[in-house]
Parts: structure tokens; C-alpha cells; sequence
């Protein structure tokens, strides 16, 4: 029988029962990492998911509330975003603390598929804070059809979907080359030279941002 509960006392058991359901940690995800999403975006953001099971979780997180669904304000008004309510938004941790963990696990296979915003979520999982003590920057990838951006201000990060403001670097790549920069199989002055990267702005800021974004710390 297909039950929504361990029914065991136990806390871990009791966080399982509300987020343990197949794709329901990957909607959290999204919504930590990328901000209040429409339901077009989560759906085309989780592909194997069907839209009336995205429609029963997304259903089953606001009963639990963890999530909400909000009007935005104008110009955009009467579209519908859903958004992680300050109980949800407690799991914001956790959820970077297992990308932390799984990030052992992480060989790419070819059928696998990878978003330019997961690189959200993994920089924020693998951010090292202390190699970033002292540093002002902001960094703008734009990779294939998408962009995201990143800040870094003395040892914190932030991070958003599409440009930055005033970025003191721009990176444009395809997932391919992003991927073997960050898991530092790829060097960034080996994929200048290639012509499998452009960047507006020096080569030094280039290799600052790799050093400070990469996956793996340096060797």
C-alpha cells in the first residue's frame, strides 16, 4: 500500500513524510535556487514529470504549507507564481547541504540532462567562502539560450536568472564547455584559446572566476 506517512516519531521521518515524494525535493529546489516559478517553468524545468503530478505536489506543498501561489504586479498581473513560504524557505540549508553531499556522486552521463541554471545550484552548494574573503565581483554567464548571474561580496554569494547589472565579467559558452570549466577539466585559458568561451572583459577576471566558481577548488 502506497502510504504518505512512516508513521515513526522521529523528525526525520516526519520531514520524509512531507518532502520525501519522488520530484518533491527537486520542485524545493528550484524554487530555493531560482526564485518564484510559474508552473510552465517548473514543468519544463523537471523533465519526466507529468503535469497532473506536478499539479497533485505542488497541491500537496501548499496544504502542508511550504509553498504558495501569488499574483504578480503589474505589467506582469494575472500570471501565477508559486513561491516558498517562510517555512519552506527553511529548508534552504538543507537543500545546499545535499546538493554538498550528492556533489561526490556527480558523473555526467550522456543522457542526463543539464540546465544552464543548475549551475545555481551547484555553485551555491560548492561556494568556497573563505577563498572569496575580500572579493567584490559580479559575473554574468550567458550559456546557450540562457543567463544567469552571480555576486560575490566578501566571502557571500548570491545568485539570479538573467543579467547582471554592472558585471565586471560576461562569459558566453554552451552547457558542453561550462560544464568541463567548472569540474576543471577544461582550463579557462585552454578554452579561450579554442574559441569554445567569450568573454567581455580580461582574461585575469576569467581565471578569477573560475578559481572562485569551479566545482573543485584548485589543485
Amino acid at each position: 500500500m502506497d502510504r504518505r506517512s512512516y508513521e515513526q516519531y522521529c523528525a526525520v521521518a516526519r520531514a520524509l513524510d512531507l518532502v520525501g515524494e519522488r520530484w518533491t525535493l527537486l520542485i524545493l529546489r528550484d524554487l530555493v535556487h531560482l526564485g518564484p516559478r510559474r508552473f510552465s517553468d517548473l514543468r519544463d524545468g523537471l523533465p519526466g514529470i507529468g503535469p497532473n503530478l506536478l499539479t497533485e505536489r505542488l497541491r500537496r506543498l501548499e496544504r502542508e504549507g511550504l509553498v504558495r501561489r501569488q499574483k504578480l504586479p503589474p505589467p506582469t498581473a494575472n500570471i501565477t507564481v508559486y513561491e516558498l513560504t517562510e517555512l519552506g524557505a527553511g529548508l534552504e540549508r538543507t537543500i545546499i547541504e545535499l546538493g554538498r553531499w550528492g556533489g561526490a556522486f556527480m558523473e555526467h552521463r550522456g543522457d542526463d540532462v543539464f540546465f544552464p541554471s543548475g549551475h545555481i545550484s551547484a555553485i551555491r552548494a560548492t561556494f568556497r567562502r573563505d577563498e572569496a574573503r575580500g572579493v567584490k565581483a559580479s559575473y554574468e554567464f550567458r550559456i546557450d539560450c540562457d543567463s544567469f548571474h552571480v555576486e560575490i561580496d566578501d566571502g557571500s554569494v548570491t545568485t539570479g536568472l538573467g543579467p547582471a547589472e554592472k558585471p565586471d565579467l560576461v562569459v558566453t559558452t554552451d552547457v558542453d564547455t561550462s560544464i568541463a570549466l567548472m569540474q576543471r577539466t577544461l582550463g579557462p585559458r585552454k578554452a579561450l584559446d579554442a574559441r569554445l568561451v567569450k568573454v567581455e572583459g580580461s582574461p585575469n577576471e576569467f581565471d578569477r572566476c573560475i578559481d572562485l566558481l569551479a566545482w573543485l577548488p584548485a589543485r
